[in-house]
Protein backbone atom coordinates (compact mmCIF):
# COMPACT_ATOMS: atom_id res chain seq x y z
CA UNK A 1 0.00 0.00 0.00
CA UNK A 2 1.51 3.32 -1.32
CA UNK A 3 0.62 6.35 0.78
CA UNK A 4 1.04 9.54 -0.03
CA UNK A 5 1.76 12.10 2.36
CA UNK A 6 0.69 15.76 1.84
CA UNK A 7 1.46 17.91 4.98
CA UNK A 8 -0.74 21.42 4.98
CA UNK A 9 -0.66 24.25 7.05
CA UNK A 10 -2.75 27.91 7.03
CA UNK A 11 -2.11 31.55 7.31
CA UNK A 12 -3.48 31.40 11.09
CA UNK A 13 -2.54 28.27 11.98
CA UNK A 14 1.45 27.93 10.51
CA UNK A 15 3.81 25.05 11.89
CA UNK A 16 7.03 26.28 13.44
CA UNK A 17 8.58 23.05 12.57
CA UNK A 18 9.98 21.07 9.93
CA UNK A 19 7.78 18.20 8.21
CA UNK A 20 10.52 15.60 8.73
CA UNK A 21 9.56 16.12 12.81
CA UNK A 22 5.99 15.81 12.26
CA UNK A 23 5.95 12.78 10.36
CA UNK A 24 9.22 11.08 12.96
CA UNK A 25 5.59 11.51 15.16
CA UNK A 26 3.24 9.08 13.03
CA UNK A 27 4.31 7.24 10.05
CA UNK A 28 6.95 4.99 11.75
CA UNK A 29 4.49 3.47 14.48
CA UNK A 30 1.62 3.49 11.70
CA UNK A 31 3.60 1.42 9.79
CA UNK A 32 5.00 -0.83 11.66
CA UNK A 33 1.66 -1.39 13.44
CA UNK A 34 -0.22 -2.15 10.31
CA UNK A 35 2.61 -4.73 8.72
CA UNK A 36 2.88 -6.44 12.36
CA UNK A 37 -1.17 -6.92 12.32
CA UNK A 38 -0.91 -8.46 8.94
CA UNK A 39 1.96 -10.94 10.21
CA UNK A 40 4.02 -9.41 6.85
CA UNK A 41 1.45 -9.61 4.41
CA UNK A 42 0.92 -6.07 4.10
CA UNK A 43 3.87 -4.05 2.88
CA UNK A 44 3.13 0.10 3.81
CA UNK A 45 5.32 2.33 1.73
CA UNK A 46 4.71 6.20 2.87
CA UNK A 47 5.97 8.51 -0.21
CA UNK A 48 5.77 11.92 1.84
CA UNK A 49 6.05 15.60 0.11
CA UNK A 50 8.24 17.27 2.76
CA UNK A 51 7.80 20.99 3.14
CA UNK A 52 4.52 22.43 4.41
CA UNK A 53 2.06 23.65 2.08
CA UNK A 54 -0.01 26.89 2.71
CA UNK A 55 -3.61 26.90 2.15
CA UNK A 56 -4.73 30.09 0.72
CA UNK A 57 -7.60 30.45 3.67
CA UNK A 58 -8.18 30.31 6.73
CA UNK A 59 -8.32 27.01 8.62
CA UNK A 60 -12.16 27.26 9.68
CA UNK A 61 -12.91 27.34 5.61
CA UNK A 62 -11.13 24.16 5.10
CA UNK A 63 -12.34 22.06 8.15
CA UNK A 64 -15.91 23.76 9.77
CA UNK A 65 -18.22 21.64 11.99
CA UNK A 66 -19.37 18.61 10.79
CA UNK A 67 -21.00 15.35 12.66
CA UNK A 68 -19.55 12.42 14.16
CA UNK A 69 -18.96 9.84 11.24
CA UNK A 70 -19.69 12.94 8.65
CA UNK A 71 -17.03 14.07 6.19
CA UNK A 72 -14.60 16.52 5.66
CA UNK A 73 -12.65 16.78 2.91
CA UNK A 74 -11.67 20.26 1.79
CA UNK A 75 -8.20 20.32 3.64
CA UNK A 76 -6.99 17.33 1.64
CA UNK A 77 -8.13 18.57 -1.56
CA UNK A 78 -6.85 21.56 -1.37
CA UNK A 79 -3.70 19.77 -0.32
CA UNK A 80 -3.55 17.61 -3.15
CA UNK A 81 -4.25 20.71 -5.15
CA UNK A 82 -1.15 22.36 -3.80
CA UNK A 83 1.25 19.57 -4.54
CA UNK A 84 -0.14 18.51 -7.84
CA UNK A 85 2.63 20.51 -9.23
CA UNK A 86 5.66 18.44 -7.68
CA UNK A 87 4.51 15.53 -6.78
CA UNK A 88 3.81 12.25 -8.79
CA UNK A 89 0.96 10.13 -7.63
CA UNK A 90 2.07 7.46 -10.53
CA UNK A 91 1.14 4.15 -8.24
CA UNK A 92 -0.30 5.82 -5.27
CA UNK A 93 -3.35 3.60 -3.42
CA UNK A 94 -4.12 6.26 -0.76
CA UNK A 95 -3.29 10.14 0.38
CA UNK A 96 -2.73 11.04 3.75
CA UNK A 97 -3.05 14.82 4.38
CA UNK A 98 -1.54 15.92 8.01
CA UNK A 99 -1.92 19.19 9.32
CA UNK A 100 0.44 20.43 12.37
CA UNK A 101 -0.02 18.33 15.68
CA UNK A 102 1.00 21.66 17.34
CA UNK A 103 -2.26 22.98 16.09
CA UNK A 104 -5.34 20.00 15.63
CA UNK A 105 -5.39 16.57 17.32
CA UNK A 106 -7.32 13.60 16.58
CA UNK A 107 -8.19 12.49 12.44
CA UNK A 108 -11.17 11.35 9.93
CA UNK A 109 -11.53 9.43 6.76
CA UNK A 110 -13.15 10.81 4.11
CA UNK A 111 -14.34 9.38 0.64
CA UNK A 112 -14.26 11.13 -2.77
CA UNK A 113 -11.77 12.17 -5.28
CA UNK A 114 -9.60 14.71 -6.52
CA UNK A 115 -7.98 15.23 -10.38
CA UNK A 116 -4.36 15.59 -10.26
CA UNK A 117 -2.19 15.40 -13.74
CA UNK A 118 -1.65 11.70 -13.03
CA UNK A 119 -5.13 10.76 -12.94
CA UNK A 120 -8.14 10.78 -10.02
CA UNK A 121 -7.30 10.63 -6.76
CA UNK A 122 -9.23 8.99 -3.80
CA UNK A 123 -9.27 11.53 -0.82
CA UNK A 124 -8.40 9.58 2.15
CA UNK A 125 -7.09 9.91 5.58
CA UNK A 126 -6.78 13.28 7.52
CA UNK A 127 -4.55 12.92 10.83
CA UNK A 128 -4.85 16.05 13.23
CA UNK A 129 -8.13 17.51 11.67
CA UNK A 130 -9.64 18.97 14.65
CA UNK A 131 -8.63 22.65 15.73
CA UNK A 132 -7.20 23.32 19.39
CA UNK A 133 -7.76 25.73 21.28
CA UNK A 134 -4.05 26.84 22.41
CA UNK A 135 -1.05 25.44 20.44
CA UNK A 136 0.53 23.03 22.07
CA UNK A 137 4.21 20.99 21.84
CA UNK A 138 3.04 18.58 18.59
CA UNK A 139 2.74 14.99 19.92
CA UNK A 140 2.18 11.84 18.77
CA UNK A 141 -0.21 9.97 15.91
CA UNK A 142 0.80 6.86 14.59
CA UNK A 143 -1.73 5.30 16.28
CA UNK A 144 -4.71 7.88 14.55
CA UNK A 145 -2.95 7.23 11.18
CA UNK A 146 -2.46 3.33 11.49
CA UNK A 147 -7.08 3.78 12.15
CA UNK A 148 -7.38 6.05 9.68
CA UNK A 149 -5.64 3.72 7.14
CA UNK A 150 -7.71 0.63 8.38
CA UNK A 151 -10.37 2.37 7.06
CA UNK A 152 -8.44 2.85 3.87
CA UNK A 153 -8.36 -0.58 3.72
CA UNK A 154 -12.08 -1.19 4.60
CA UNK A 155 -12.39 -1.20 7.77
CA UNK A 156 -15.45 0.11 9.92
CA UNK A 157 -15.54 2.42 13.01
CA UNK A 158 -16.64 0.20 15.93
CA UNK A 159 -17.41 2.64 18.33
CA UNK A 160 -20.72 4.21 17.92
CA UNK A 161 -21.38 7.81 16.89
CA UNK A 162 -24.63 8.24 18.85
CA UNK A 163 -22.39 8.79 22.13
CA UNK A 164 -25.71 9.08 24.18
CA UNK A 165 -25.60 5.24 23.89
CA UNK A 166 -22.46 5.03 26.24
CA UNK A 167 -23.70 7.29 28.94
CA UNK A 168 -22.51 5.92 32.36
CA UNK A 169 -24.50 6.79 36.03
CA UNK A 170 -21.69 7.61 38.33
CA UNK A 171 -20.52 4.40 40.37
CA UNK A 172 -20.86 4.75 44.03
CA UNK A 173 -17.34 5.39 45.70
CA UNK A 174 -14.89 4.74 45.82
CA UNK A 175 -15.71 2.21 42.40
CA UNK A 176 -14.52 3.95 39.06
CA UNK A 177 -15.29 3.44 35.27
CA UNK A 178 -12.47 2.25 33.44
CA UNK A 179 -12.75 2.50 29.97
CA UNK A 180 -11.57 -0.63 27.89
CA UNK A 181 -10.38 -0.90 24.44
CA UNK A 182 -9.81 -3.80 21.89
CA UNK A 183 -8.31 -3.63 18.27
CA UNK A 184 -7.16 -0.60 16.43
CA UNK A 185 -10.89 0.68 15.40
CA UNK A 186 -12.57 1.36 18.41
CA UNK A 187 -14.13 -1.70 19.99
CA UNK A 188 -14.80 -1.03 23.56
CA UNK A 189 -16.90 -0.97 26.85
CA UNK A 190 -16.49 -0.17 30.75
CA UNK A 191 -16.47 -1.64 33.75
CA UNK A 192 -16.47 -0.60 37.62
CA UNK A 193 -13.90 -1.28 39.30
CA UNK A 194 -12.12 -0.84 42.75
CA UNK A 195 -8.90 2.12 42.98
CA UNK A 196 -6.47 -0.79 44.46
CA UNK A 197 -7.85 -3.59 42.37
CA UNK A 198 -4.15 -4.96 41.08
CA UNK A 199 -5.63 -5.35 37.41
CA UNK A 200 -5.33 -1.61 36.77
CA UNK A 201 -2.54 -1.19 39.02
CA UNK A 202 0.12 1.26 37.73
CA UNK A 203 3.70 0.99 38.76
CA UNK A 204 6.75 3.25 38.16
CA UNK A 205 9.90 4.64 40.20
CA UNK A 206 10.78 8.30 40.51
CA UNK A 207 13.93 10.24 41.34
CA UNK A 208 16.34 8.36 43.69
CA UNK A 209 14.79 5.44 43.18
CA UNK A 210 11.35 6.49 44.45
CA UNK A 211 8.50 3.88 43.77
CA UNK A 212 5.32 4.89 42.59
CA UNK A 213 1.80 3.46 42.71
CA UNK A 214 -1.48 4.30 40.93
CA UNK A 215 -4.17 3.40 38.88
CA UNK A 216 -5.19 3.61 34.95
CA UNK A 217 -8.72 4.85 33.85
CA UNK A 218 -8.03 3.12 30.87
CA UNK A 219 -7.04 -0.24 29.09
CA UNK A 220 -5.79 0.22 25.62
CA UNK A 221 -5.23 -3.26 24.27
CA UNK A 222 -4.90 -2.44 20.70
CA UNK A 223 -3.59 -5.45 19.22
CA UNK A 224 -5.22 -5.62 16.04
CA UNK A 225 -8.67 -8.29 16.23
CA UNK A 226 -8.69 -11.07 14.85
CA UNK A 227 -12.13 -10.30 13.29
CA UNK A 228 -10.49 -7.16 11.19
CA UNK A 229 -7.50 -9.61 9.82
CA UNK A 230 -9.96 -12.06 8.75
CA UNK A 231 -11.44 -9.63 6.55
CA UNK A 232 -8.43 -8.18 5.23
CA UNK A 233 -7.40 -11.61 4.02
CA UNK A 234 -4.31 -12.11 6.91
CA UNK A 235 -5.33 -15.07 8.29
CA UNK A 236 -5.22 -18.45 6.45
CA UNK A 237 -7.89 -20.73 6.67
CA UNK A 238 -7.06 -23.32 8.69
CA UNK A 239 -6.54 -20.49 11.70
CA UNK A 240 -9.98 -19.47 11.34
CA UNK A 241 -12.35 -22.16 12.91
CA UNK A 242 -16.14 -22.19 11.93
CA UNK A 243 -18.25 -24.51 14.22
CA UNK A 244 -21.78 -25.81 13.31
CA UNK A 245 -22.06 -28.06 15.93
CA UNK A 246 -24.23 -27.73 19.04
CA UNK A 247 -20.96 -28.83 21.02
CA UNK A 248 -17.42 -27.90 20.34
CA UNK A 249 -13.76 -28.01 21.76
CA UNK A 250 -11.31 -25.98 20.22
CA UNK A 251 -7.35 -24.71 20.85
CA UNK A 252 -6.27 -21.27 20.01
CA UNK A 253 -3.07 -19.40 19.82
CA UNK A 254 -2.83 -15.67 20.66
CA UNK A 255 -4.11 -13.68 17.93
CA UNK A 256 -0.51 -11.53 18.51
CA UNK A 257 1.89 -14.47 17.75
CA UNK A 258 -0.26 -17.23 16.92
CA UNK A 259 2.37 -18.99 14.68
CA UNK A 260 0.37 -21.26 12.08
CA UNK A 261 -2.02 -22.37 14.72
CA UNK A 262 -5.76 -21.36 14.89
CA UNK A 263 -6.38 -17.66 15.88
CA UNK A 264 -10.49 -17.61 15.87
CA UNK A 265 -13.30 -19.79 16.39
CA UNK A 266 -16.60 -18.55 14.93
CA UNK A 267 -20.32 -19.72 15.12
CA UNK A 268 -22.84 -18.23 12.76
CA UNK A 269 -25.71 -17.22 14.50
CA UNK A 270 -27.74 -15.84 11.57
CA UNK A 271 -27.26 -14.49 8.13
CA UNK A 272 -25.07 -11.46 8.89
CA UNK A 273 -24.23 -12.65 12.83
CA UNK A 274 -21.64 -14.59 14.20
CA UNK A 275 -20.05 -15.39 17.81
CA UNK A 276 -16.14 -14.83 17.49
CA UNK A 277 -13.55 -15.95 20.45
CA UNK A 278 -10.04 -14.91 20.22
CA UNK A 279 -7.17 -14.94 22.42
CA UNK A 280 -5.39 -12.12 24.29
CA UNK A 281 -1.82 -12.19 25.95
CA UNK A 282 0.24 -9.50 27.13
CA UNK A 283 2.81 -9.50 24.19
CA UNK A 284 2.83 -6.88 20.96
CA UNK A 285 0.61 -4.40 20.75
CA UNK A 286 -1.48 -5.78 24.20
CA UNK A 287 1.87 -5.37 26.38
CA UNK A 288 2.36 -2.85 29.15
CA UNK A 289 3.22 0.13 27.76
CA UNK A 290 5.97 2.45 29.68
CA UNK A 291 5.12 6.40 29.03
CA UNK A 292 7.27 9.14 30.86
CA UNK A 293 5.37 11.05 33.81
CA UNK A 294 5.68 15.26 34.40
CA UNK A 295 7.87 14.66 37.01
CA UNK A 296 10.91 12.37 35.02
CA UNK A 297 9.71 9.01 36.48
CA UNK A 298 8.56 6.43 33.71
CA UNK A 299 5.21 4.36 34.71
CA UNK A 300 4.24 1.26 33.47
CA UNK A 301 0.80 1.25 32.42
CA UNK A 302 -1.19 -1.85 31.59
CA UNK A 303 -3.35 -2.68 28.22
CA UNK A 304 -4.67 -6.09 29.26
CA UNK A 305 -6.17 -6.28 32.81
CA UNK A 306 -5.92 -10.14 32.36
CA UNK A 307 -4.68 -12.57 29.97
CA UNK A 308 -7.64 -15.30 28.44
CA UNK A 309 -10.59 -15.50 25.94
CA UNK A 310 -12.09 -12.17 24.49
CA UNK A 311 -15.54 -13.10 23.12
CA UNK A 312 -17.97 -10.68 20.75
CA UNK A 313 -20.53 -10.88 17.90
CA UNK A 314 -20.27 -9.30 14.98
CA UNK A 315 -23.60 -8.45 13.14
CA UNK A 316 -22.31 -7.41 9.24
CA UNK A 317 -25.02 -5.80 8.03
CA UNK A 318 -23.42 -2.75 10.35
CA UNK A 319 -21.70 -0.07 9.59
CA UNK A 320 -19.19 2.59 10.71
CA UNK A 321 -20.74 4.10 14.30
CA UNK A 322 -23.36 1.15 14.14
CA UNK A 323 -21.99 -1.04 16.72
CA UNK A 324 -21.30 -3.74 14.40
CA UNK A 325 -19.46 -5.77 17.10
CA UNK A 326 -19.93 -5.67 20.52
CA UNK A 327 -18.37 -7.27 23.60
CA UNK A 328 -20.14 -10.38 24.99
CA UNK A 329 -22.40 -9.18 27.84
CA UNK A 330 -22.62 -5.19 26.64
CA UNK A 331 -26.19 -4.71 26.19
CA UNK A 332 -24.89 -2.19 23.74
CA UNK A 333 -24.60 0.50 26.57
CA UNK A 334 -21.08 0.12 26.32
CA UNK A 335 -21.34 -1.13 29.88
CA UNK A 336 -20.25 -4.73 31.60
CA UNK A 337 -20.19 -6.56 34.73
CA UNK A 338 -16.90 -6.53 35.08
CA UNK A 339 -13.53 -6.82 32.34
CA UNK A 340 -14.34 -9.03 29.53
CA UNK A 341 -11.57 -10.92 29.09
CA UNK A 342 -11.86 -14.53 30.54
CA UNK A 343 -9.51 -16.31 32.63
CA UNK A 344 -9.16 -20.13 33.19
CA UNK A 345 -12.59 -22.06 34.40
CA UNK A 346 -14.14 -18.20 33.46
CA UNK A 347 -17.71 -18.51 31.15
CA UNK A 348 -20.15 -16.13 29.18
CA UNK A 349 -23.56 -17.15 27.88
CA UNK A 350 -24.06 -15.28 24.34
CA UNK A 351 -27.30 -15.64 21.97
CA UNK A 352 -27.94 -19.15 23.64
CA UNK A 353 -24.33 -20.36 23.28
CA UNK A 354 -21.70 -20.69 26.38
CA UNK A 355 -18.02 -20.11 26.09
CA UNK A 356 -16.19 -21.48 28.95
CA UNK A 357 -12.17 -21.15 28.87
CA UNK A 358 -10.69 -24.31 30.04
CA UNK A 359 -7.03 -24.42 30.27
CA UNK A 360 -4.17 -23.11 28.98
CA UNK A 361 -0.84 -25.13 28.58
CA UNK A 362 2.36 -24.05 26.30
CA UNK A 363 0.14 -21.20 24.21
CA UNK A 364 -2.40 -23.32 23.24
CA UNK A 365 -5.58 -22.43 25.10
CA UNK A 366 -8.59 -24.63 25.10
CA UNK A 367 -12.04 -23.59 24.57
CA UNK A 368 -15.74 -25.00 24.97
CA UNK A 369 -18.76 -23.74 23.13
CA UNK A 370 -21.63 -25.11 23.40
CA UNK A 371 -25.69 -24.81 22.40
CA UNK A 372 -27.52 -24.10 25.84
CA UNK A 373 -30.95 -23.26 24.33
CA UNK A 374 -32.38 -22.12 20.90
Amino acid sequence: MRVAVLFIDFPDAQATYRTQEEAALGLPYAEAYLEAASYGRLDVEFVPLHGWLRAGHSFTEYLGEVALGEMRVFASAEAIRLADPSFDFTGIHTVMTVLPSSRFQAGDHTFGSEHTDEGEMRLMAGINTVPLGEPRDPEPWGYIAAHELGHSLGLSDLYPYDTTRFERPEPPPPRLWVHSEFGLMGLHTAFQAHPEDRRIKITGRGNFGRRLTGHTFQLEAIEMLAWSRWQMGWLDESQVLCLTADRSRVMLSPVADPGNAAVMAAVPLSDTEVLVVEVRVKVGYDAAQEEPHTDGALLTIPALATEGVLVYTVDSSLGSGQLPLVIAGDAGNGQVDDYPILTRGDQVVVRGYTVTFVSDRGGAYTVAIFKTAD
